[in-house]
């Protein structure tokens, strides 16, 4: 955004803008008021922006674009329509549900991926060179069609203990991978010396390796959060109210 807004401010310096006003006659007491804008762009000055910022302008303008249908298309039914929609209590109890499904989902996944990568990097588990590949290939599953094959498998799993399953088990990835390789490179001394002082095994981790994790933690966890907020396939397919879902409902229902 830093970016599109030094772009936008250099290419203003570097133009002449002229607003002519004139009066024109029409006919007897006809008088019309004409207002013209000319823009004149030095190229030449242009020439020499740095181009290293054009992705950035890009960028911003590309993630804009999205917001802004969203604006025009709300402000058509006018600001007290929008404003009544927003204030509906049916409207706090999705963004509730959606942000209790995206938490419980992040702290499973926090769970799951920590002790999955600490399995996968610091334990003797057999193959776990193996086991690190597989673990992370939920990845590469859409959620709409781990869904279909736990409804398929387990109906009754429907609603929201299933929306739930399937986003903790296709998002986990996201706090595997950079805690596993943030593991990768700690040095374990800092774990032994802990347990030789007398620590178990659950206190070594806590209070030598766990500070040090938090930043991987923290990046993988956000990514969860997000992934969980915008998803549409698992949440469809088990039925469970999310804002997706009912945004998509109430989009289609609007063309009926």
């Amino acid at each position: 955004m830093r970016r599109a807004r030094a772009l936008g401010a250099h290419v203003l310096d570097r133009c002449n803008l002229t607003i002519l006003e004139t009066h024109v006659y029409r006919g007897p007491n006809i008088w019309s008021y004409d207002v013209s804008v000319h823009l004149v762009v030095d190229l030449g000055s242009l020439e020499r922006f740095p181009t290293s910022e054009l992705p950035g302008f890009t960028d911003a303008l590309v993630a804009l674009l999205p917001l802004a249908y969203l604006v025009v298309r709300a402000s058509e039914q006018g600001l007290g329509t929008v404003a009544e929609v927003l204030l509906r209590e049916r409207t706090a109890r999705l963004l509730l549900r959606s942000l209790t499904m995206a938490a419980a989902v992040t702290a499973a996944a926090l769970v799951l991926g920590v002790a999955l990568a600490w399995l996968t990097t610091r334990s003797d588990l057999p193959g776990r060179r193996v086991w690190a590949v597989v673990a992370a290939l939920p990845l590469a599953v859409p959620t709409y069609v781990a869904a279909f094959a736990w409804i398929s498998f387990l109906p009754e799993l429907a609603g929201p203990v299933g929306a739930f399953v399937v986003l903790t088990t296709c998002s986990y990835p996201y706090v595997l991978l950079p805690v596993a390789a943030t593991l990768r490179r700690m040095d374990p001394a800092g774990e032994e010396v802990a347990r030789s002082l007398g620590l178990s095994p659950w206190q070594a981790f806590r209070r030598a390796t766990l500070p040090q994790l938090r930043p991987a933690m923290a990046a993988g966890g956000l990514l969860v959060a997000l992934y969980a907020l915008s998803d549409f396939g698992a949440v469809s397919i088990m039925r469970f109210d999310a804002f997706t879902r009912v945004i998509y409902t109430s989009y289609r229902a609007s063309f009926d």
